[in-house]
Order: structure tokens, then C-alpha cells, then sequence
């Protein structure tokens, strides 16, 4: 996340690039100090520095999410963002953008959540909505800003917890991810999908793991699993294939209100509740991604399902 100081330095680099020397003045804090604001803003690819002579001069990255900061910074300048981007403030807006709510599950305290929702509505950026709040739309770049910001902040983490991670969905700071090597362990990382198929009797042979980033989640459930299977590979009829013998072997201990909102969240709700017919009803319909009945028979038999 950002720092007031950090946010006074972008805004003194936004306009045009600075001396480390001018933003020690400017910030009035230590050389030193400023040197080490510089370098965690480079750490979050917000600035460049580059030396000529004597002199380290300081310039906005031209990465997105440092081009949109800037756009920010420089069309809404009369707007205190070193109060409204910095430390718990930006993480409601983050959770406003995500879910037009404020659930921050005891994260920040109430007292704070509600100080700085003032300070945000105050200024135009946020506005009730029906059950929550929404991002004022007049402020384009913020929105464009939070979107790219959470996308780089998530890159990030995957990067350094898989060296060939290929990101396959993310949304509010979790995200699915697919690589041909071991992922560190954490408890925010969870093997799921067709990797884990075997644990339930269901042995697949497989080129790739899944895993599944969240702060959230405390492990996955079976809906999970399931869901993120057929979110890796959802035009595949294989994979389908697979997912129905997954739901027809647990289809009484599923939770299917779960299922199916986890499922919207995915975009695949359509996709499932075809997929809860088919079992149902035990014929295609007209989604052509199923297989026919008997397809999936001869293959359920095999793993012994039906």
C-alpha cells in the first residue's frame, strides 16, 4: 500500500521529475530518508531514477498502474490524495471497488472504517449505493487506477510464490493459478482443481498444478475444487467430463446455494447449473460443451461413480 510520503512524492514526480536532493527539501525529511522513499517506490515500479552527473533524478515508471497514478495526481490535484490513497484508506477503496461494500472482517476497526468513509464521501469520491457505497465514476482514473493496482499487487505475490505461475482468473486479490512446478507453502495458497481430483478418488493424470490464492479462505471445500477445475479448462469437454463425475460422486453432501454463488463469481453459473441439469436429467440439452449421457457413463464407470 502507499504512505502519505509516498504520495507526496509522486506528486512531486508527477509533475515533473525531481532531484532525490528537491524531495528531501520538499518532503522536508533526511537525505537519507528520501533515498529510502525512492527505492520503495521503485520496489512498487511507481518511479525510475537515473544518475546524470552528480545528480539522481526521479521520473514516473511508465508501467500502467504508474501512468494512471499520474493521471490522477495531475487532473484531480486540488484533491488531498496523501489522506484519501494512504495506509487504511486505500484498502477501503480497494474493498469498496471490489465488492461495493465496506466487510473489512475486523481487519480495521470500526471507528477507523468509519472516519475514513467520511473523509471519502466528503470529497466527492465515494457515494452511497443501495447496501454499500460505489467509486464516484467522475474519477475514472482512480477506478482505472485500483483495477491495474490490485492486478500488479497480485502479479507480484504470484511471482514469488511460482516461478512459471500463469495467472488464469483473479479478482479481489485472489486469483487461480496454473504452473508445471511446486508452489512455495503458505497458508494462503491452496492446491485445488483437477490437481486434487486424486485426493477423492479420482486419479487424473495432469501436465500442470493448480493453485488458488487467498487471504480469505481458510481451505477449500469441494465446491471450490470442483469450480476451479472447470474455471482452468472451462471449453474443455474433457474437463467437463471430469467435473460431472466430481459432482455426480459427492452430489448429496454438495452444497448447491454455495456452488452456484461461488459460481457466479467465476462467471460459470450458467455453465454449472447446465451441468446440475444434465446430472439431473440425464441428457444434454442444447450446451454443446457437454458430452451425451452414455459418453459420460462409460466414463463415470470407470472410476467407478456409476
Amino acid at each position: 500500500m502507499f504512505t502519505k510520503s509516498e504520495i507526496r512524492a509522486l506528486r512531486e514526480v508527477s509533475m515533473d521529475r525531481a532531484t532525490v536532493s528537491r524531495l528531501h527539501n520538499r518532503l522536508s525529511m533526511s537525505q537519507s530518508g528520501a533515498s529510502v522513499l525512492v527505492k520503495r517506490l521503485q520496489q512498487k515500479s511507481l518511479v525510475i531514477t537515473q544518475r546524470v552527473g552528480m545528480k539522481k533524478f526521479v521520473e514516473m515508471n511508465d508501467a500502467k498502474h504508474a501512468v494512471l497514478v499520474k493521471e490522477l495526481l495531475q487532473t484531480y490535484s486540488h484533491v488531498p490524495w496523501e489522506e484519501l490513497l494512504a495506509d487504511s484508506s486505500l484498502i477501503i477503496l480497494f474493498e469498496i471497488f471490489n465488492s461495493k461494500t465496506c466487510e473489512l472482517e475486523g481487519s480495521l476497526s470500526k471507528r477507523t472504517v468509519s472516519r475514513h468513509l467520511n473523509r471519502l464521501a466528503e470529497h466527492g469520491i465515494i457515494k452511497d449505493s443501495a447496501g454499500g457505497y460505489l467509486i464516484n465514476s467522475r474519477y475514472g482514473p482512480l477506478i482505472e487506477f485500483l483495477e491495474e493496482y490490485q492486478s500488479y499487487i497480485v502479479r507480484e505475490i504470484v511471482g514469488s510464490l511460482v516461478e512459471d505461475g500463469v495467472i488464469l482468473w483473479q479478482k479481489d486479490f485472489e486469483c487461480l493459478i496454473r504452473t508445471a512446478k511446486s508452489a512455495v507453502k503458505r497458508d494462503d495458497l491452496f492446491r485445488t482443481g483437477i490437481s486434487r481430483f486424486a485426493d477423492f478418488g479420482i486419479k487424473l493424470i495432469t501436465n500442470y498444478d493448480y493453485y488458488f490464492y487467498s487471504e480469505k479462505k481458510k481451505k477449500m471445500r469441494r465446491e471450490d475444487i470442483v469450480l476451479h477445475a472447470l474455471l482452468a479448462e472451462r471449453d474443455s469437454v474433457r474437463n467437463v467430463i471430469y467435473c460431472l463425475i466430481f459432482l455426480k460422486k459427492f452430489e448429496q453432501e454438495l452444497d448447491r446455494t454455495y456452488l452456484l454463488k461461488e459460481a457466479e463469481n467465476f462467471n460459470i453459473r450458467e455453465l454449472v447449473e447446465q451441468m446440475l441439469v444434465f446430472l439431473r436429467d440425464k441428457k444434454r440439452g442444447l450446451d454443446v460443451m457437454l458430452p451425451s449421457w452414455s459418453e459420460f457413463v462409460e466414463k463415470a464407470e470407470e472410476y467407478g461413480v456409476l
